[in-house]
This record gives structure tokens, C-alpha cells and sequence, in this order.
């Protein structure tokens, strides 16, 4: 399988996958909502049954307040079979080499309710990384300032170290999504990272004709910093 856009991590795989969910809800309580205590679990092998990956991933607890609040910590242990040597970086400075991998991570999501005209996210993920750790920093806020005017900026800060080096990257994104009509819509994405120096946009207006038949108007536009060497 080769992709038009974009990679695929495996392919020419067999996924098992099961999960287990318990959320009751506190219907008595001025404080809480509901809690969600979940186990999820992927094991993938190659077309002979070879292990390729395996997650287990625990949330400890997702509590949804009663002002729409949510807070929730998770964490997992990963398995990865390396079949070829992994040029992290693109640029071949650092190269993870074929091993096999297991790493323990964890992860704290805080989220305000999303009917405020103006909420907020921050995630933090800290753990094991391939040869080494990562720890990634997320915060995105999403502003509400007229009614069909949806405004999002987001930042991902991301430090690797690794036995093979180390390196940070820095991923700005904003995205626009304006209601027109309640058929007429238009979704604009702006990216930018330093690892690629690619500064990217996705516009895509949609025009609901009837229900069920959709017309579609996209635009694509990179722009790439080129580096001169002597």
C-alpha cells in the first residue's frame, strides 16, 4: 500500500483490538457529571503473525464536571519492532536504529467546556521515546466570538532525547471555521513547524446543495524556506 498524501506507519498488517469502557454517571452530585475509567489495547503482527506493535493504555480516570470541564489522566506501555533504521529528523542526523523498543508514557488533558465563547486545552505527555524520552507540551484555545465564527490557535512544543541525540520542535496551527449560511461553510488551516521549515494552508468551502449532495472547493498552498549553503 502506497499512499497518494501523506505515510502509513504499518501496512500489510493484522490488528487485534479490543477495549473496555465503565462510565457511570452522578446524577445526585453538584460537582460531578460523569467519570469514564477505559482499557485500551492494540496488538499488530505482520501477515505471519509476527509481533509489529503493541499498546496498552489505562485512563485512569476522565471526569466531566457539571460545568462541562473535563480533566483526564492516562498511561500507557508500547511496544515497537523496528524492521529498518528510522531517520527521526528527515535529515538523516539522527537514525533510531532496528531494535525492538518498549516504553511506559503518561499523559494529563485538561479541557474547558466547549460551549464558552472562549475554552481552552492543555495536554502534557511525558515517557519513554524509541532510545530515549519525550516530553510534549500542547495548548490550543478556541474563540466563539460571533455566532458561526469559530477561531483556533493552537502550539505543540515537543523535546526529544534520545541516545542518538537531541532535538525540539515548535508546531504552530490555526484554524478558521466561518457559517455563511446553514449551507455554506468554510474551513481554513494554517500550519507551521521548524523541523520542516513548511509553512502550509488548507481551504476548503463546502456548499450543501441538497441534503446528501455536497459540493466541495479546495485550495492548497505551501511554502517552503529554502536554505542556501556556500
Amino acid at each position: 500500500y502506497d499512499p497518494a498524501v501523506g505515510f502509513a506507519p504499518r501496512n500489510a498488517f493484522r490488528r487485534f483490538q479490543p477495549s473496555f469502557e465503565y462510565s457511570p454517571q452522578f446524577p445526585g452530585s453538584d460537582l460531578i457529571q460523569q467519570i469514564d475509567w477505559e482499557l485500551r489495547f492494540e496488538h499488530l503482527t505482520d501477515l505471519d503473525f509476527e509481533l509489529l506493535t503493541q499498546e496498552i493504555r489505562l485512563t485512569l480516570f476522565d471526569i466531566t464536571f457539571m460545568t462541562g470541564d473535563v480533566i483526564e489522566v492516562d498511561i500507557a506501555n508500547n511496544y515497537e519492532r523496528l524492521e529498518f533504521p528510522f531517520d527521526i529528523r528527515r535529515d538523516e542526523s539522527i537514525i533510531i536504529p532496528v531494535d525492538e523498543y518498549r516504553t511506559w508514557t503518561a499523559a494529563v488533558e485538561i479541557q474547558t467546556a466547549s460551549y464558552r465563547k472562549v475554552s481552552a486545552a492543555l495536554e502534557i505527555e511525558s515517557g519513554g521515546f524509541w532510545s530515549g524520552t519525550q516530553t510534549q507540551f500542547g495548548f490550543d484555545v478556541s474563540l466563539r466570538p460571533l455566532p458561526g465564527l469559530e477561531l483556533n490557535p493552537e502550539y505543540i512544543r515537543t523535546n526529544v532525547d534520545l541516545a542518538e541525540g537531541n532535538f525540539s520542535t515548535d508546531l504552530f496551527r490555526f484554524e478558521a471555521n466561518i457559517d455563511f449560511t446553514n449551507s455554506l461553510f468554510l474551513t481554513t488551516n494554517v500550519q507551521f513547524d521548524n523541523l520542516s521549515n513548511l509553512l502550509g494552508t488548507n481551504n476548503r468551502l463546502r456548499w450543501i446543495i441538497t441534503p446528501g449532495s455536497d459540493l466541495y472547493l479546495v485550495y492548497n498552498h505551501n511554502w517552503l524556506e529554502n536554505e542556501q549553503f556556500d
